[in-house]
């Protein structure tokens, strides 16, 4: 009899030609690590090396398994019914994604070559070998003409306990793999075939070194750790190209088809089964995590959406659930689909659990800096996603896939049809038992366009055609709740943005007033106008000396003209906060400020030079011949004053007057308007009332009409009353005694909101600092070990090479300064492994000048440290005192770069008090207050954080650090004090 040959040919037919793409295969990848139990599945790209590395912690496999399944084609391992399938009796049973056996193959669409590693979980009553088992594919093999299946042989290792391949294992296994080449291939000498021995050739791979270096994700460093790592080498370009953005698209092709692989927005009140994330590894070094956890659509954002729509359809396409229109209670909401047959669909019954976000801020019930992250989020990766038992089915989801015509039906009439696609987030979800008839195709393109697809696709697309008619439609039967509510959201942003244009300019016209102030302090234009004030003055009386008439007149004058010109310099410098106006953090302190300089100004300037004044005043009186008296005098500065303030008072009478007559015009309106609104709506049904014939009606008809008229005076009579109610009470409360006022109050609000702004953008900054040092950290012990490792190695080659002696030194220097710096921040991780050990000055010298040694040449900045400070000793936590006097000699640093002259900063002792200064421009006097506040900065692009961190530390370990008084001319002036030794 006959037999069926198969060719090698039919793998690469079954497995490359078949995958649509790049994403494609990686996700049937993930999908797999998903029937294999995985809890992660993780992919390192790295761009520089052309290393695709995927790697799983499910259940793995044994050499038995991997031969008889991974390596069999069409296994029926994957078939649910198949009492053999292997399960995790220690998770949740899951639905088996896999079908035809082939989808493994997909890891041939992403490199020619792939390197295996995998080692079976131990379960309980099943006999599974604990080996790791290694093997090598060069899938070019495949591509080759009259070449069949059978003779084509995969090198296969096992290894025991936590063993890895070394170099020369792989070696072997690549050259077993070349030797059986040479010997299948018809023509062995053929381009083709010498390309891919080339190619084998290269495969310079190293497992231990590999998987030392690779960020946190499964591994193989245990003897029971357990899974399926794929090492692929070189990776397909594509890859490249797939995740790259270009001009148009907000993401590239790779992120829009692998996000949200599993369902986290609908899903998250049960674990999800499998976390996929992709980690591109740049030239530069850079790790950007593409595709996470924490990157797609999550549950609270869809429940803190403006519109959110929940529930199921049933095996006849009618639809049961809840319709949240922004933010209000669920309504209950049902409705039908055009099947005349009365039939059970074939797609059969899945729910939906989306949500709606408007397209613009002013329309959106969403905080402005949340309309902005979700609003960046929609823009890249927005759209209705479709699961099944959990998992992603591609491409749905992807922007450009908009298989319900959203946008299409949009572009018709935007009012009309309402939904746009990217603005949507949310998903379909199915089962494998519910919606069997929903089949993909053999490429993952999505679904077959059968009976069942048309009926699901028809079903969503008349959903979203009703949910508009009925809700979002002007007259639809639901459409008042979102008429309302987007008429009084659009209101209220109106004001508030007219609010915030004018708080915003106030404030500026504020900022600008203050910087001028403290431009004229520093420039002493006070001292010189008051200077020039006495000295005119002093010029005038000194003339009227001289005079022998009218001296009351002559004096009055120049007690008039003095007091104006002294009233003008004050004008030109008083500054008077705005009402009803929040300051920033930063803006309040340097009013504050203002106001500490005003005061010195009256007390120490102001004050003095009208005493002065009128001393030159009494000098006259008292010269020989003069007739007026002191009684006089008084008397004229008392009428100038009396005049000057019965003037301001008449200004402002005559002021509020008008305002009181604008106030009672407009609440005459208001109250017209609202009568006239009840007058209306009395009046129709009283005449509805008078016009029926009671005697021709039923008592139930009767009872129907008083019951519409009670719900009409309800509807349109008592929100009129409110409103005249609501003016009452906030007239009555312009004038209560004691009370705030409503400016008062909105100050007092708007300070509070500015500040919880300022600190939750500071918090923020820092969380996420936190965040990335506590990533890095797996990854930059592995990456010091590593070094110190390839250190160790190269000096041996140091040692019997003088040319390379020298560049080992080199960088064995470089390397223990940089070690040496980053140990520095050891207490980030290990705080309760600290010890206090005595530290001098002379090494917290030693220390700053070796760190900043560049600097300081650069710079032309000298260190000096006093012999106090050099024989001075803390017994403190290195960990703490170093980074801060690093910090504080940065900063010292920053500002002396640039300065003139001696560059100068000096560590002393006052007693026992550490001093620490330079010869820099100092501390400005409107900046000693906030100077150790967090985000406080004068640096250009500075974060405001080291001087506010270098305190707290201080303040942890028992010290408080203060700014020395600033003195004119003089650099910054640290003091850092032990509270016990105050």
């Amino acid at each position: 009899m006959a037999k069926i040959k198969v060719r090698a040919r039919t793998v690469d037919m079954l497995g490359r030609q078949q995958i649509a793409g790049i994403p494609t295969a990686i996700s049937e990848l993930f999908k797999n690590a998903h029937d294999a139990y995985a809890k992660n599945v993780v992919v390192d790209y790295y761009e520089y090396d052309d290393l695709f590395v995927l790697r799983d912690d499910g259940l793995g496999m044994s050499k038995d398994e991997f031969e008889s399944n991974w390596l069999t084609l069409g296994t029926e391992s994957k078939l649910i019914e198949n009492a053999s399938s292997l399960v995790d009796p220690e998770q949740k049973a899951r639905a088996v994604l896999g079908e035809k056996g082939i989808g493994r193959l997909a890891v041939a669409a992403l490199g020619p070559q792939v390197f295996i590693l995998t080692r079976a979980k131990q379960i309980e009553g099943k006999n599974r070998s604990q080996k790791l088992v290694a093997a090598y594919i060069n899938w070019d093999v495949f591509s080759l003409p009259q070449i069949d299946l059978v003779d084509v042989e995969i090198p296969i290792r096992e290894f025991e306990g936590s063993t890895l391949p070394t170099v020369e294992d792989v070696s072997s296994m690549v050259s077993e793999s070349a030797v059986n080449l040479e010997t299948i291939a018809p023509d062995k000498d053929s381009k083709e075939v010498q390309r891919i021995l080339s190619l084998m050739s290269k495969f310079d791979f190293d497992p231990q070194e590999c998987i030392n270096f690779l960020p946190v994700g499964p591994t193989f460093n245990a003897s029971n750790d357990h899974g399926t790592h794929f090492y692929i080498k070189p990776a397909d370009s594509i890859i490249k190209e797939d995740i790259a953005l270009d001009s148009v698209e907000p993401s590239s092709t790779l992120v829009k088809m692998l996000i949200g692989f599993t369902n986290t927005m609908s899903s998250s009140r049960r674990k999800v089964p499998l976390i996929a994330e992709f980690r591109q590894h740049s030239n530069e070094g850079a790790i950007k995590e593409l595709i996470g956890p924490n990157q797609f659509f999550t549950e609270d954002e869809a429940r803190n959406a403006d519109h959110q729509f929940i529930g199921r359809f049933d095996q006849y396409g009618h639809f049961k659930g809840k319709v949240r229109i922004y933010g209000q209670a669920p309504l209950d909401y049902e409705t039908g689909w055009n099947n005349s047959s009365k039939k059970k669909t074939s797609c059969g019954p899945f729910n939906i659990n989306f949500a709606y976000v408007q397209g613009s801020p002013s329309e959106s019930i969403l905080p402005s800096d949340e309309f902005a992250l979700i609003s960046s989020k929609l823009n890249t990766i927005g759209g209705i996603y479709i699961y099944r038992d959990g998992i992603r089915i591609l491409p749905y989801g992807d922007s450009d896939y908009d298989f319900l015509d959203i946008e299409k039906r949009r572009t018709k009439g935007m009012g009309y049809y309402f939904f746009s696609y990217r603005r949507i987030f949310g998903a379909i979800e199915l089962t494998k038992s519910n919606n069997q008839n929903l089949v993909e195709k053999a490429g993952r393109e999505g679904f077959r366009e059968n009976k069942a697809y048309r009926e699901f696709r028809g079903i969503l697309k008349n959903f979203f055609i009703q949910l508009a008619a009925d809700f979002f439609r002007e007259g639809g039967i639901n459409s008042e709740i979102f008429d309302a509510l987007k008429k009084e959201i659009k209101q209220k942003d109106i004001i508030k943005r007219e609010r915030e244009k004018k708080a915003k300019r106030k404030r500026n016209e504020l900022a600008h007033q203050l910087e001028t102030f403290f431009l004229h302090i520093n420039n002493d234009f006070p001292q010189t106008s008051i200077d020039d004030l006495k000295s005119e003055i002093k010029n005038e009386t000194t003339k009227l000396k001289r005079k022998r008439s009218d001296q009351k007149t002559e004096i009055a004058r120049i007690l008039k003209e003095s007091r104006n010109m002294l009233a003008q310099i004050k004008a030109s410098l008083r500054i008077t906060k705005p009402q009803g106006v929040g300051l920033s953090k930063e803006l309040a302190h340097d009013f504050k400020s203002f106001e500490t300089e005003w005061e010195r100004l009256e007390n120490e300037l102001f004050l003095p030079a009208e005493h002065e004044i009128e001393l030159y005043i009494s000098d006259v009186l008292n010269y020989e011949g003069q007739t007026i008296s002191k009684s006089d005098l008084i008397t004229l500065g008392l009428e100038g004053k009396t005049t000057e303030y019965k003037e301001i008072a008449n200004d402002l009478i005559t002021s509020s007057h008008d305002e009181l007559n604008c106030l009672q015009s407009r609440v005459n309106e208001q109250s017209i308007f609202h009568f006239n609104n009840i007058s209306e709506s009395t009046s129709r049904v009283l005449d509805q009332a008078s016009s029926t014939e009671f005697a021709k009606l039923t008592d139930s008809q009767i009872k129907t009409l008083q019951v519409n008229w009670d719900n009409e005076f309800r509807e349109c009579v008592e929100p009129e009353i409110d409103k005249l109610k609501q003016l009452v009470t906030e007239i009555s409360s312009l004038f209560l005694p004691n009370s705030p006022s409503a400016d008062e109050l909105t100050e007092v609000l708007e300070e509070e909101l500015v500040e919880l702004k300022e600190s939750l953008a500071s918090q923020n900054e820092l969380l996420q600092l936190g965040m990335a040092l506590g990533v890095i950290h797996h990854e930059f012990r592995s990456c010091v070990r590593g070094l110190r490792e390839s250190l160790r190695k190269l000096k041996r080659w140091a040692d019997s090479n003088q040319a390379l002696a020298k560049l080992y030194s080199e960088i064995r220097t470089n390397f223990d300064h940089l070690d040496g710096y980053l140990t520095l921040f050891t207490p980030l991780t290990r705080r309760l492994n600290r010890k206090k050990i005595d530290i001098s000055g002379s090494e917290i010298n030693k220390y700053l000048q070796d760190l900043f040694s560049q600097r300081f040449d650069r710079h032309q900045i000298k260190l000096v440290a006093s012999l106090a400070f050099r024989k001075h000793i803390l017994f403190e936590y290195p960990s703490s005192i170093f980074p801060c006097f690093v910090n504080l000699v940065d900063n010292s640093c920053f500002w002396l770069s640039d300065r003139r002259g001696e560059r100068n900063i000096y560590l002393d002792m006052d007693g026992e008090d550490i001093l620490l200064s330079d010869t820099g421009p100092g501390i400005h006097k409107r900046d000693v207050e906030r100077i150790f506040d967090l985000g406080f900065t004068r640096k250009p692009s500075g974060q405001g954080m080291g001087l506010h961190v270098c305190k707290q530390t201080f303040d942890r370990i028992g010290y408080e650090i203060t700014l020395d008084p600033p003195q004119r001319g003089k650099g910054v002036v640290f003091r850092i004090r032990h509270r016990d030794k105050k």
